[in-house]
């Protein structure tokens, strides 16, 4: 990536380094595969699913730990008189300069996700109301993400892990209606007798194939990601603690979008397995002579992603 904005970063609360070095390394990301087939056992589509995820790193986690825990702030600024169109396009061009990698590859995963609703025949004759379903929740999840990598560039990192999450659950839910094709989409529907969250993510596990790991594991990772958007994407400790920063000695409350390192790479980092994930929702629902052509370009994407995860940081400084 360019300058030094993958130096440092913790896995799922653990300081990982690949390198030697204390608290600033490489992510080396364990891979997990999980294919998903329904009721008849005939297998559609492969599920990459990543373990570990990165996070905030040590530094920004630390920062934040201690932001707004005063009972009183002395030296407030409150930020009345700011250019917060200024403030976003500044923060968009230090993204654009200094995390050019992470920005392309998030393009390359969301325009993956587009082309395979483009591929969608202009004419299709919907096969029943589960299929249409599917393609209606890959759509939801795509303008989810569309616009999570619109603010996240802007550095409105809270609201981009509320859309993204939303982008999540639009797999999950499609996933759900992919492999239980014996339970009645009425079912679904009907929010009083649709699984709720956790036992929606036990539910697609328990009827996954797995490669190299059980159901259990592949119903815990799922669990550490909706965990991991939890803490962002509701009003809590953490997320209001986002809205302080330091100028000096003086606290400051943020407004608007402002650049950090560590968010930002969270955010590329849910963003592209969103994307890839929605991506195999389209693998399911196209054509076969076109879902051929189309998996082998979602699967270099997953390749492409995980090569990102594991790669060194250019330094040991960070941002």
């Amino acid at each position: 990536m360019g300058g030094a904005c993958r130096a440092r970063y913790e896995i799922m609360g653990r300081s990982y380094a690949g390198d030697g070095r204390t608290q600033s390394g490489a992510c080396h990301l364990g891979e997990r595969e999980w294919r998903l087939a329904d009721a008849t056992g005939a297998t559609h589509a492969w599920y990459r699913l990543c373990r570990l995820t990165c996070v905030m790193s040590h530094e920004v986690k630390r920062e934040v730990s201690c932001r707004g825990e005063r009972s009183c702030w002395s030296n407030m600024t409150g930020r009345s008189e700011l250019d917060l169109q200024r403030v976003e396009q500044d923060t968009l061009q230090r993204t654009q300069r200094e995390c050019a990698e992470a920005v392309n590859l998030a393009k390359r995963a969301l325009d993956h996700l587009n082309d395979g609703l483009n591929l969608m025949p202009d004419k299709w004759a919907v096969p029943d109301a589960r299929e249409g379903l599917i393609l209606q929740l890959s759509a939801l999840g795509y303008d989810s993400l569309r616009w999570a990598f619109e603010i996240s560039v802007k550095g409105y990192y809270l609201q981009a892990y509320a859309l993204i999450r939303q982008g999540w659950e639009s797999w999950l839910h499609a996933a759900y209606l992919h492999v239980y094709r014996d339970r009645p989409v009425d079912e679904w529907r009907n929010f009083r007798t649709r699984p709720k969250p956790t036992a929606m993510r036990k539910a697609v596990a328990a009827r996954s194939s797995a490669t190299g790991a059980s159901n259990d594991e592949f119903a815990e990772a799922m669990d550490d990601i909706a965990d991991a958007y939890a803490g962002f994407a509701h009003p809590s400790a953490e997320s209001v603690r986002l809205t302080l920063g330091t100028r000096g000695d003086d606290l400051w409350l943020r407004r608007g979008g402002e650049f950090d390192t560590g968010h930002f790479l969270r955010i590329v980092n849910f963003f592209c397995l969103t994307a890839y994930l929605l991506s195999t929702m389209m693998i399911i629902l196209l054509p076969e002579e076109t879902a051929t052509d189309y998996r082998r370009r979602v699967d270099q994407l997953h390749d492409d992603l995980a090569a990102w995860r594991t790669e060194p940081p250019p330094d040991s400084t960070g941002n």
